[in-house]
């Protein structure tokens, strides 16, 4: 990227350098810069969500995520999603309705869209595949391989 402007929130003061509060989808397709998914990979991309709002939640043991709520200024560059172990509920990042009740995200086809976070499934972890197989997802970061269809943070 040439700018950071299409990652900057400008209602975010973060106190930390760089973080503008639109991240990046971690570990499922962000990864780290070494091993990120390519968008081929994704098999939904009018459906899947690489970046989005997103800050450091204060009450991250709230299952629904319309109520989580935001600490202002400790915005990282990433959002983590369930299957991140260990760092799910130690380091909250997460997506985040900051915007009257919504979430500005990124699809992976390239087009944006103010959603409400609990549209993309966090909830619905681990999940269930139609033929209500256990889904926990993306067996690069321990899953089984099998997907929910009610996620959007996912290659779904």
């Amino acid at each position: 990227m040439s700018t950071t402007n299409v990652i900057a929130c400008p209602s975010v003061q973060s106190n930390y350098y760089g973080a503008l509060g639109i991240a990046m989808n971690h570990p499922d397709i962000g990864g780290w810069r070494n091993n990120p998914e390519k968008l081929s990979a994704i098999r939904l991309p009018s459906e899947t969500v690489p970046y989005a709002d997103s800050g450091f939640i204060a009450n991250p043991t709230e299952r629904n995520p319309d109520l989580w709520v935001e600490k202002r200024g400790l915005q990282q560059f990433y959002y983590r999603t369930p299957r991140n172990t260990g760092y799910y509920d130690d380091d909250p990042e997460r997506a985040v309705n900051r915007h009257s009740g919504r979430c500005n995200a990124g699809f992976a086809d390239g087009h944006g869209a103010a959603i409400r976070v609990s549209l993309m499934g966090f909830q619905y972890f681990p999940g269930k595949d139609p033929a209500g197989k256990m889904a926990l997802g993306n067996p690069k970061w321990g899953g089984n391989g099998v997907y929910d269809q009610r996620w959007m943070w996912d290659l779904q």
